[in-house]
């Protein structure tokens, strides 16, 4: 099952060493999460150098020092990456008496959620998981899908949430509500604007249609 985490303004401690520290820290901050980060001298010049986000805190001390960190943590979900599996071991059983959720890359045994590849396009979200078994396959499919996306999907997705509302006061039905959404989404006239980039105008087409039949 794939579900997508609501991780805006949630704490993320990521543990670790190496880019995949830096690659995990930009996804957490993309979804809005205070990131804190516990990493060697190496790996926090990185970071440091690339700005990474403003909603981010490096632990100082190193990963020597994480009993300490994790300790004092309450994350939502705690993210480790150092490279070697005994340490990962160690750190995880403590992450999981403090965090809700906890993710080892690759080391799917001591995961509670695997990292999906996940295409982006707008307000778009299409998660691919291999379960953890081949996270690169996932970045593969996921850039397959990416590429079957159009524009006029992505404006679609913002009309439907826009008149949102309206469809709900307008229409009590749940049905004939359903019914209305996929009229929307089929309506030729509204397709040809969206593909135009016309969206005020494929927005007020659609608030006509909810009207008529509400």
């Amino acid at each position: 099952m794939l579900v997508d985490l609501a991780l805006n303004d949630k704490d993320a401690l990521i543990i670790g060493r190496g880019k995949e520290v830096e690659i995990r820290a930009r996804q957490f901050l993309a979804e809005k999460a205070n990131v804190s980060i516990l990493s060697d001298a190496v790996t926090k010049k990185s970071l440091l150098s690339n700005s990474i986000g403003t909603r981010l805190i490096i632990y100082p001390g190193g990963l020597a020092s994480w009993k300490r960190v994790v300790g004092g943590a309450r994350p939502f979900v705690t993210v480790i990456s150092t490279g070697d599996l005994n340490l990962d071991e160690e750190i995880a059983k403590s992450a999981h008496t403090v965090s809700n959720l906890v993710y080892v890359v690759d080391r799917p045994h001591l995961n509670d959620l695997n990292m999906t590849g996940v295409a982006k396009l707008g307000d778009i979200r299409v998660a691919v998981s291999t379960k953890g078994m081949s996270p690169a396959m996932s970045g593969v499919l996921r850039r397959k899908i990416e590429s079957l996306i159009e524009p006029e999907d992505i404006l679609q997705v913002k009309l439907q949430g826009e008149v949102r509302d309206s469809l709900k006061k307008s229409i009590e039905d749940p049905a004939l509500r359903k019914k209305v959404v996929y009229k929307l989404i089929r309506d030729r006239r509204i397709s040809s604007m969206l593909q135009s980039d016309k969206f005020e105008d494929a927005r007020r087409r659609a608030l006509e249609l909810i009207m008529e039949f509400g």
